[in-house]
């Protein structure tokens, strides 16, 4: 587990709000999560500090979700 938390493969979300991410890891450069989430058919991918995102609990955050239900 990371220091923050949450470890690689989590789902995640901003906590101002957004679609459910996938955590993927750290930016070597930066140190940020490292978050990849689809728009649709594209796959998307940022990084945010670390304090800007909160892992997703629920049933909302399984392996089948699907943003825009």
């Amino acid at each position: 587990m990371s220091d923050h938390g949450i470890e690689l493969g989590d789902s995640v979300r901003l906590k101002s709000g957004g679609p459910l991410m996938t955590y993927e890891g750290e930016s070597h450069s930066t140190g940020d999560a490292i978050c990849t989430w689809f728009d649709g058919t594209q796959r998307c991918q940022e990084t945010f500090n670390h304090r800007a995102i909160e892992k997703a609990d629920g049933p909302e955050a399984g392996p089948m979700t699907r943003v825009g239900r």
